[in-house]
């Protein structure tokens, strides 16, 4: 969501060995809103258990709150279903990461939060879902149906 945040995510992912970049918002490829890529496509690096002519891929939708009155970050159930579309027409892993600013007394913290977003329950008769911090600080599975985790016990 936020260029810095998305930033900070990429930068944290490299040093574990990942390679990565941030998604052009400029480019549709068949697809009809840029925001169908996510926010970063990541790869898992190479090793002697996975053959170094495939690759492990991630498309990561990012979101941030730095709200003052408002804890929850909402996200759209149409959003994240033509996300979860793009990433498996890709052969990526879609992840769902969440992060809320350090400067509030009630943040988990700054880590990034993450799951897999076919995960989510989806098939609800809603149009958006909301993440708290409560949820992913205390690694209960909340109303969504998930679990998050932070970024170095997820990738």
């Amino acid at each position: 969501m936020g260029s810095r945040t998305e930033r900070k995510l990429l930068n944290a992912l490299e040093e574990q060995g990942y390679t990565g970049l941030k998604v052009d918002k400029t480019g549709g490829g068949g697809y009809h809103h840029a925001h169908d890529a996510g926010d970063i496509l990541v790869g898992e690096p190479t090793s002697d258990a996975f053959p170094a002519d495939l690759c492990r891929l991630y498309a990561i939708e990012e979101k941030y709150n730095s709200s003052e009155t408002d804890k929850y970050i909402d996200i759209s159930v149409a959003k994240t279903e033509a996300f979860v579309a793009f990433a498996e027409a890709i052969g990526a892993m879609p992840v769902l990461s969440v992060r809320w600013s350090t400067r509030r007394e009630w943040s988990p913290g700054a880590d990034h939060f993450h799951i897999d977003a076919r995960a989510i329950d989806l098939e609800r008769d809603v149009k958006q879902f909301s993440i708290s911090p409560d949820w992913v600080d205390d690694g209960t599975p909340d109303h969504i149906g998930a679990e998050f985790r932070p970024t170095e016990v997820f990738f």
